[in-house]
């Protein structure tokens, strides 16, 4: 793998894919609807229970696969890290992506404010990039800077902007004090 990209080289590539699909800022399923990437929630078992989702290349077909047991603020965000994976190109260099909330493994950085993604096994450097890269694309897109940014400056309330983001108050908080509002 090159070197890691910046989160202002990731939020470039997104507002790159979202002007060439013609997608709103902010609209993951839009995102996924444009690219005919196949997304199903799927109930695990056992001990996969846990499992928030994956994402894997099945005869040359891209398949998300997301836990339909967990709240859809939860699966929204999966749905964004796995699209990150997907438009970051990680699937060249990795096949399967699991995200599994029971173990953290991820460095705890402030571009990781969707924090409990994790991959079940990070067995290097590598692969710990690929998936901060993600979280940073995750964040990029379900909250985008300028829309922040503008509704910030009509209601500076983090719970309400977690509202109209669909993301958690903690992930809000996380973002405008990357932003520097907060």
């Amino acid at each position: 793998m090159e070197n890691p990209r910046s989160y202002f080289e990731i939020e470039l590539i997104l507002n790159d894919i979202l002007r060439h699909y013609d997608v709103p800022e902010g609209d993951p399923l839009g995102l996924m609807q444009k690219c005919n990437l196949s997304v199903l929630l799927v109930e695990f078992d056992g001990t996969d229970s846990e499992k928030s989702g994956y994402m894997m290349c099945e005869n040359g077909k891209v398949r998300i696969r997301i836990n339909v047991n967990h709240a859809s603020i939860h699966q929204r965000r999966i749905l964004a890290h796995e699209l990150g994976h997907y438009f970051l190109g990680h699937l060249d260099q990795k096949k399967l992506f699991v995200i599994d909330d029971t173990k953290l493994s991820v460095s705890n950085i402030d571009l990781n404010c969707l924090s409990t993604n994790a991959c079940t096994k990070v067995p290097d450097l590598e692969e710990e990039i690929m998936e901060i890269e993600a979280n940073c694309f995750a964040i990029c897109l379900l909250m985008p800077k300028k829309l922040v940014e503008q509704y910030w400056d009509y209601n500076p309330d983090p719970a309400y902007l977690a509202r109209n983001f669909q993301v958690s108050r903690e992930a809000m908080i996380n973002r405008l004090q990357f932003l520097k509002l907060l």
